[in-house]
């Protein structure tokens, strides 16, 4: 029976910290913390290739357009090369070149709890449509500590729903829009964390900025 019991109970701790908001944890290091239950985010890229082959419905605008763009490329190329480009400038600079690659589409992160002390200050803020200075979602492994870390710049909590049923306690969704974030793992004595600015387009890895991979050229109106 107590090897059942231990078999149910859960993997990973979830806390969330809203602040301004009080929360009814007591366990040390996240006092005043809402406990979760679930936490989802995502990241994604719409990614396509470029067609250079004659199209029966190209009008000669495009066609000049087409023109000018491989000529601009092959003067780069020939420039990269009379300034000694190393073999990963030219993959890089190739691949530039032949994908459509569009900014991030960053998703809210959305979690799950269930209903507390906290729950209608929550509901208050999503009606007031007050926005939080600073919001973190923190997931912690029982068996070894190690942690996933969410946190974020000027918060709005952009959704808010109850869900109540018979036999159960009344639990919660609620999802997190905000400006800017950082993502971090720490496993033992190794943390690593990445960071993105959803206003300025600014990325970082461990605190220092990151080198845009794709920039935008004058006239180019693809989304990079």
């Amino acid at each position: 029976m107590a090897n059942q019991q231990k078999e149910n109970e859960p993997a990973v701790d979830v806390y969330i910290l809203l602040e301004g908001i009080k929360g009814p944890v007591t366990e040390p290091g996240h006092e005043g913390w809402i406990k979760g239950l679930s936490a989802q985010f995502g990241v994604g890229l719409a990614v396509g290739g470029r067609n250079r082959r004659y199209r029966r419905n190209q009008t000669p605008e495009q066609l000049e357009a087409e023109r000018k763009k491989k000529e601009d490329e092959e003067a780069e190329a020939k420039a990269a090369e009379e300034r000694g480009e190393t073999e990963e400038e030219a993959w890089e600079r190739k691949v530039r070149s032949s994908v459509n690659c569009s900014s991030p589409s960053v998703s809210e992160i959305t979690v799950t709890k269930e209903s507390d002390a906290a729950s209608p200050v929550v509901f208050h803020h999503t009606v007031l449509r007050k926005p939080v200075r600073r919001a973190v979602v923190e997931v912690v492994q029982r068996s070894d500590k190690a942690t996933t870390r969410f946190e974020m710049d000027t918060v709005f909590i952009s959704g808010f729903s109850l869900s109540i049923g018979r036999n159960n306690r009344p639990q919660e969704s609620m999802s997190l829009n905000f400006q800017s974030i950082t993502f971090g793992v720490r496993i033992g004595e190794q943390a690593t964390t990445s960071g993105y600015d959803l206003t300025d387009e600014v990325v970082s890895l461990n605190g220092e900025p990151s080198k845009p991979f794709w920039e935008k050229k004058d006239g180019d109106d693809n989304d990079y």
